[in-house]
């Protein structure tokens, strides 16, 4: 219920303005084709934008550093 509120809030104070922000941002990335990745990745991040609270970012996959010390010297 909080998260509620206070992207109720957030949303209706600066969410909006910079959901936009990032909408028009993406359309002008992807006027161009070596933008066109960047205007995606714009796109994906209106909703993370636009509701902030309460979400989790990252977990797909991730990096996986292997620690080799099996060789001998």
């Amino acid at each position: 219920m909080a998260n509620f509120v206070v992207n109720a809030v957030w949303f209706c104070t600066l969410g909006w303005i910079v959901a936009a922000f990032m909408l028009l941002l993406g359309i002008v990335f992807c006027c161009t084709v070596i933008g066109i990745p960047v205007g995606i990745a714009c796109f994906n991040q209106v909703m993370a934008v636009s509701f902030p609270f309460g979400r989790q970012t990252g977990g797909s996959g991730g990096i996986t550093i292997v620690n080799d010390n099996s060789r001998k010297r």
